[in-house]
C-alpha cells in the first residue's frame, strides 16, 4: 500500500470486487469466443515468468476455466475477471500444477454473495478435492464473518463438484446454452499402476469444447495417442502442451538430482506421456485443425530467451497457424455462425 494512502479493509474489498484489475472486459454476447492463456508453465516447478497451467474460455459472455493451477486466480484478475465471473471449471487431471489453484477459487468465489452455482468437473477425485478445499477455507470464512467485515455465500451451496465416470460411458460431461464439453481420455497416465480392484481409477483427459462458432480442443497433459486426433478432428484450434525433451530431461536431472537410473526413467516418462513438437505437428495435421496454440512449456525456464525449439519441428507436418503462448495472451477462434464452419 502506498505510504500516503490509507483505506479501510472493507472499502478495499468492496473496491476489488466492484471492478476488475485491468482494462480487459468480458467479450459481449455475439463476439467470437476468446481463449485467454492464464498460465503457460509446465509443472510442478514454480516459475516467475509463467504461471501454472490454466485457461479461460469466454463464449457469449460466459467464462469457463480449463485447469486451475497455482496462480490462476491472480492471472484471472490480471485478465480483467474475478473469481465470481467463472461459470464452470474443468480439470484435466489431478496433478498439482493443474488443480492447485482450486482452493483459491472456492474461497474467493464466495465473497460478494455469488448467486449462481459453479460446476467443477474432472476425473475421479474432483469431489474429494473440492470438499477438502471447502473445509480448508472454513476458518478464514468464520473469521471474516465474526468480524463483520464481509458477508459470503456458503460454498457448499454454490459449488457443484462432479467426478467423470471413469468407464467413459458418458463422454459429454457438460453442456449449457453456450458450450458442449466432451471428455477424451489420453495417455498421460500411461505408466500409472493399474489396480483392477479399484472401482474408481485415476484418469487423465483432453476436452473438446463445441460452440456455435466452432470447436476448440485441449489435449491436457498427454503423450502421442490416436484417440486425440479423433476427438480433435475438425476443431478450429488445438491447445496443446509442448516439451523440449533434451532440455526437460536435463532440467529435471539438475533440479531433482537424479542418478542415471532416475534420469532414464524421467526420459521415458517425458517421451511417452508428453508431447514433443513433431508429435504435435502430426496430431494437428491428422485432426485438420486451423491453428495450434502452445502452452504448458517444459522445461519453460525463466532464463529462456529463444523458444523456437518448441515450435520449429511442428512445421514439418502442420502448415497452419502456430501460436507460441505466453501468460495472458488472448486468442479468438471460430467463425460467426452466419459464415458457416
Amino acid at each position: 500500500m502506498a505510504k500516503h494512502a490509507k483505506i479501510g479493509l472493507t472499502a478495499l474489498l468492496l473496491s476489488v470486487l466492484a471492478s476488475p484489475a485491468s482494462s480487459a472486459q468480458p467479450a459481449p454476447t455475439g463476439a467470437l469466443p476468446r481463449l485467454i492463456l492464464l498460465g503457460t508453465a509446465g509443472g510442478p516447478i514454480i516459475r516467475s515468468k509463467r504461471s501454472q497451467p490454466s485457461n479461460l474460455l469466454v463464449v457469449d459472455g460466459s467464462a469457463y476455466m480449463i485447469d486451475a493451477g497455482s496462480g490462476a486466480l491472480q492471472r484471472l484478475v490480471q485478465a480483467g475477471y474475478k473469481a465470481q465471473d467463472v461459470d464452470a471449471i474443468f480439470i484435466t487431471h489431478h496433478h498439482l500444477d493443474h488443480d492447485g489453484g482450486v482452493p483459491d477459487l472456492v474461497e474467493f468465489s464466495t465473497i460478494g454473495q455469488r448467486s449462481r452455482p459453479v460446476d467443477i468437473i474432472g476425473p475421479v477425485g474432483t469431489r474429494m478435492q473440492v470438499g477438502g478445499a471447502i473445509l480448508s477455507v472454513a476458518p478464514s470464512r468464520k473469521a471474516f464473518g465474526d468480524e463483520g467485515l464481509i458477508t459470503s455465500s456458503d460454498p457448499k451451496s454454490i459449488f457443484r463438484a462432479r467426478d467423470i465416470d471413469p468407464s467413459g460411458a458418458e463422454p459429454v460431461i457438460f453442456s449449457d446454452k453456450n458450450i458442449k464439453v466432451t471428455a477424451c481420455e489420453n495417455s498421460h497416465y500411461r505408466y500409472l499402476p493399474v489396480d483392477t480392484s479399484d472401482p474408481s481409477p485415476q484418469k487423465s483427459y483432453g476436452y473438446r469444447i463445441d460452440t456455435r462458432y466452432g470447436a476448440i480442443f485441449f489435449t491436457g497433459d498427454t503423450g502421442p495417442d490416436q484417440r486425440l486426433a479423433a476427438c480433435a478432428r475438425g476443431a478450429d484450434t488445438l491447445v496443446t502442451e509442448v516439451i523440449d525433451l533434451p532440455s526437460a530431461v536435463d532440467f529435471a536431472t539438475r533440479f531433482f538430482a537424479y542418478d542415471a537410473a532416475g534420469k532414464a526413467r524421467t526420459a521415458e516418462h517425458m517421451a511417452s506421456e508428453h508431447m514433443v513438437p513433431t508429435e504435435i505437428g502430426k496430431l494437428a495435421a491428422e485432426a485438420g485443425v486451423r491453428r495450434v496454440v502452445l502452452t504448458h512449456f517444459v522445461p519453460g525456464e525463466d532464463k529462456e530467451t529463444n523458444v523456437n525449439q518448441y515450435s520449429d519441428d511442428i512445421g514439418k507436418y502442420f502448415h497452419g497457424e502456430i501460436v507460441v503462448g505466453n501468460d495472458l495472451d488472448v486468442v479468438e477462434f471460430g467463425k460467426p455462425p452466419s459464415e458457416g464452419r
